[in-house]
């Protein structure tokens, strides 16, 4: 069939118009249940604290294979700390480790982007310490957040800060403080489940970036923290407050555990995070674990911790703690 020019050219439009209406319907069709989506945290620690909820985890010094089995599938806990800080530092086989938590069953069953367990990591260096590369490979991993060890200083809360988080320009309003982390985010994404753009756009410091997928744990446990506590929780990109069991606190002050000085000093520091707005946890037993939630932490690791799965003491604590909450619930 042949047109004239002025045909062919009526022939065009008529088709782009439908083609355009198609495309619109379509793209409206498509995009509008995504767009009234809420937004789903990888980082499930976050997003229960995002909640207002309250989280439970356990250290591990045991990487192996086996025990990431053992964890994958535990529904007590949120988190897990890799405590490289008493242990031997091997990126290695923290990357076997890390492959051995992805349970495909319980992707399948969640249907969701959020993980079952966060992974965070407690370096054997001290916060003082410059660790910006052994922190990159560790996030290239996909951990999704550290423990600063013994942070003393605002300065020092910064650095930190700024370690975690990737560049960006300039003009992006979220672009102070201003990241060190260069490069594609290694095989992060891949552990996350994500693109790499997406892993990007997600890698960043909760709650300064409010769809940020890492945390920055600020442990108080020297005097000096402890004097710099409320400098330190104003640091941007710092996201809770934690406080150990006491010991190094204790020894750092000069008196036992068990001193009254330690409970003082865990007040302070609740004090602060409610000051500042800020998550406040730490390290709990059976003991003393309905207290402190009463006091008011939200984040609870819970010793003797998850070598060769969870110990049978810290199964009795965190169930303490859950019936605790749920009896809160029902109020």
């Amino acid at each position: 069939m042949r047109f004239s020019s002025d045909r062919r050219l009526s022939w065009l439009a008529a088709t782009a118009g439908v083609f355009v209406v198609g495309v619109v319907v379509l793209f409206l069709n498509v995009s509008a249940p995504f767009a009234q989506e809420p937004y789903v945290h990888v980082n499930p620690v976050i997003a229960k604290l995002s909640r207002g909820e309250h989280v439970f985890g356990v250290p591990v010094t045991d990487i192996s294979l086996v025990n990431a089995r053992a964890l994958a599938r535990e529904p007590l806990i949120d988190y897990i700390t890799i405590d490289f800080e008493h242990s031997i530092l091997d990126m290695q086989q923290l990357e076997i480790f890390m492959a051995g938590l992805i349970d495909r069953r319980a992707i399948r069953e969640k249907q969701s982007l959020e993980h079952n367990l966060a992974v965070f990591l407690e370096l054997p260096q001290y916060s003082s310490e410059m660790t910006v590369y052994t922190r990159k490979n560790a996030l290239d991993i996909g951990v999704m957040g550290f423990v600063f060890s013994n942070l003393e200083t605002k300065e020092d809360a910064l650095r930190l800060v700024k370690a975690m988080r990737m560049g960006r320009s300039k003009g992006d309003p979220l672009y102070e403080p201003a990241g060190l982390r260069l490069g594609g985010g290694g095989i992060a994404a891949w552990f996350w489940g994500l693109t790499g753009q997406q892993y990007l756009q997600r890698a960043d410091t909760w709650p300064l970036n409010p769809r940020g997928d890492l945390l920055a744990f600020a442990t108080i446990e020297t005097e000096l923290g402890l004097r710099n506590m409320d400098e330190i929780a104003q640091v941007p990109g710092i996201g809770l407050l934690y406080f150990t069991s006491g010991g190094d606190l204790g020894t750092s002050l000069g008196v036992p555990s068990t001193d009254p000085a330690i409970s003082t000093a865990r007040q302070s520091m609740l004090k602060v995070c409610a000051a500042r707005k800020k998550i406040c946890g730490g390290t709990v037993t059976t003991a003393n674990v309905e207290k402190l939630m009463a006091d008011g932490y939200q984040l609870m690791t819970v010793n003797p911790g998850a070598d060769g799965g969870i110990m049978p003491a810290t199964d009795a604590a965190i169930r303490v703690g859950r019936a605790a909450l749920a009896k809160q619930n029902k109020k």
